[in-house]
């Protein structure tokens, strides 16, 4: 109905009057936050695909130099070490918006700020009122030729912000004139259009240009390229990633960033979220999902994917609606039915349209390529179902890819927004084809749904001192200690699930499920007197018997509760002692929990620490400000202390 309205009102409002409806309103934001955009370096990205990944390398270049920067994308909002995806399903959000965000990016002192730039946004005027410093251009193939009117019309509204930026006034920063700078990529046709602008300095990048990527090799596991000299291996996959390092790369350049810092920044990378992420839930085939909305970013992608080893190639997609490139759709279906074994044609954005009219054309398309009804093409309307049936097809070695939406949180239906997300629509269905109880499957899904940016966050950690890396992650006294998520939030989930009749099922789930063999930590990690003194109405102890001995080692609290029926009870539950090897084993895990905040303690077993060679003890880490200080319980202490009496 707000799509409806929406369309109604753009329809019946002579087009000037729109016009200087979005023009004021730009600027009137502008003005409302203090025009932000002037106190930060601002880096405006723009190009039919690659936007977002681009973006999102340049900040964690920048991030790795030492700078703090704010990133607004299709993919994500972030401002600092605060990182969330974007919820608006659209790249550039409303003017208010923005300089909200930008306003926030300065009041966290970052000093850049990227801002993935789109044509549409021109079209409301969404870069009025932004002080581009830096415009980088990807490239240009049709996209948005409905909205635009025709290529010519939607090319130059992508120079409408090269133009934008040649009539800003130079920006001083901390007494420093800031350039203006042009990045554009040299191998792209258009690329000369871009060039002809008149700003301080034009950085070209490619095969061709300034920064030259050379020797380019890529495989299921990413690519390696070489830039003057200096090789980078990152785990992105596909030649359009190699282009957008490049971009990325020369952005950087500008302010004197180095190449090794560049290089140590982008290895790290795992993946943009929604670009070729792949979910992996323990299932005998590969499964990935991508954005890849239109033919250019698909053929890309068929590139890419062309010398992966599989079985099959079973490819789920649909096309957009909200008269947006109907050309498109039949294309896109003959593509899949050109390079797919079997071809799922489903629902993706249909706003205002028919979607099942949109399903039709896209499966005419694959029709078209040889596919035939019912035994390599289907069409399923609801885009969950789809999933199902893509993942339920799938053998041992086979391709399942995913496209159209990549990582976005909504879905765009007739009458407002449906909240979405492929993976984790997709990980919830692998898990129900695995046979784990309906209880597990919540269980997990709940978790991966609270810690999934955090898990896929490619930022180093520090904790007390010494960086963490991804495989640290896992582990929960990490995760809460940086997520702020409540010790309890598992337990409680735990704690209200598990019945005589599943608790063998998710005992076992928890001790073999791979990716939560950190859970046994997390169980227990503060689990207090008051429920062991309500021990009868929590089936916890219970459960926990299911669980193997070697399980048992990380539930500190109990073997260290200081009331030793209670202790007695419980320890019976694990079958484990509270025995020197324990103590010791506590001591060599936990020694920084246990004695972080607390300078009597660590005086006093400074010198027994020191005893034991596992630990490599540096009391200066104990000495900073902690994280983990609400870890001080003194029953802790008298345990270790006896232990520890022994290595005198």
């Amino acid at each position: 109905m707000l799509n409806q309205i929406k369309s109604i009102v753009r329809t019946i409002t002579p087009e000037f009057v729109l016009k200087i409806y979005h023009f004021s309103l730009a600027h009137l934001a502008s003005i409302i936050y203090g025009q932000p955009s002037t106190k930060l370096i601002v880096i405006g990205v723009t190009g039919t695909n690659g936007k977002s990944t681009t973006a999102n390398l340049i900040a964690k270049i920048l991030d790795q130099a030492g700078y703090k920067t704010a990133v607004s994308s299709t993919v994500n909002f972030k401002i600092g070490d605060e990182d969330v995806l974007n919820q608006f399903k659209m790249t550039m959000p409303g003017r208010f918006f923005l300089q909200k965000f930008l306003k926030r990016g300065v009041d966290a002192d970052c000093q850049f700020a990227v801002i993935e730039s789109s044509s549409e946004g021109v079209l409301q005027y969404r870069h009025k009122g932004i002080h581009y410093d830096v415009m980088v251009f990807t490239n240009l193939t049709p996209e948005h030729i409905e909205a635009h009117g025709g290529f010519e019309n939607y090319k130059n509204a992508k120079l409408t912000y090269f133009k934008h930026l040649e009539n800003l006034n130079h920006k001083t920063l901390d007494g420093k004139k800031i350039p203006k700078v042009i990045v554009v990529n040299d191998d792209d046709q258009h690329a000369t259009d871009f060039m002809n602008f008149k700003v301080d300095r034009k950085i070209t990048f490619g095969k061709t240009g300034e920064i030259i990527g050379t020797e380019l090799y890529g495989t299921e596991e990413g690519i390696k390229f070489k830039v003057r000299g200096t090789e980078f291996n990152l785990k992105l996959k596909g030649e359009f990633n190699f282009y957008n390092a490049l971009a990325a790369i020369a952005a950087i350049s500008a302010f004197d960033v180095g190449l090794l810092v560049a290089k140590k920044a982008l290895e790290k990378i795992e993946n943009i979220p929604g670009r070729m992420e792949l979910i992996n839930e323990g299932q005998n085939f590969k499964v990935m999902v991508d954005y890849a909305p239109e033919p250019e970013s698909l053929r890309q992608l068929y590139k890419t994917i062309s010398t992966w080893k599989y079985s099959r190639l079973i490819h789920l997609l649909g096309s957009t609606g909200g008269g947006r490139d109907k050309r498109r759709r039949q294309i896109l279906g003959k593509m899949a039915g050109e390079k797919a074994d079997i071809v799922i044609v489903t629902n993706e954005d249909p706003y205002d349209d028919d979607p099942q009219q949109i399903i039709d054309q896209v499966g005419a398309g694959a029709g078209s390529a040889g596919k035939v009804t019912g035994q390599n093409l289907f069409q399923e309307l609801d885009r969950r179902k789809a999933i199902a049936k893509a993942l339920a097809m799938a053998k041992e070695n086979d391709l399942v890819l995913i496209t159209g939406k990549g990582s976005e949180q909504k879905m765009a239906v007739k009458n407002g927004y449906i909240d979405w997300d492929d993976r984790v629509v997709a990980r919830e269905e692998l898990i129900k084809t695995q046979g784990i109880s309906s209880t597990i499957a919540e269980f997990v899904v709940e978790f991966q749904n609270k810690f999934s940016n955090f898990l896929n966050s490619e930022r180093l950690l520090k904790i007390n001192g010494r960086e963490a890396d991804r495989i640290k992650l896992k582990y929960f006294e990490v995760c809460k200690a940086e997520t702020e998520l409540s010790d309890w939030d598992l337990h409680c989930w735990l704690k209200d699930s598990v019945t005589a009749e599943n608790i063998r099922d998710m005992a076992n789930f928890i001790h073999t499920y791979e990716k939560f063999s950190c859970v046994g930590h997390m169980l227990t990690l503060k689990y207090n007197s008051e429920i062991f003194h309500n021990i009868d109405r929590v089936p916890y102890v219970q459960f926990m018997a299911f669980l193997p001995n070697e399980t048992s080692a990380p539930f500190i609290d109990i073997h260290l509760e200081p009331e030793p029926e209670k202790r007695s009870t419980i320890s019976g539950a694990f079958k484990k002692p509270l025995d020197d090897e324990f103590i010791k084993w506590l001591l060599i895990t936990y020694w920084r929990k246990l004695l972080i905040g607390d300078k009597n303690k660590i005086e006093a077993l400074t010198p027994y620490l020191k005893k034991i060679p596992e630990i490599n003890f540096d009391s200066a880490q104990l000495t900073s400000a902690s994280i983990l200080s609400k870890f001080r319980d003194n029953h802790y202490y008298q345990p270790i202390v006896n232990f520890l009496g022994k290595k005198k």
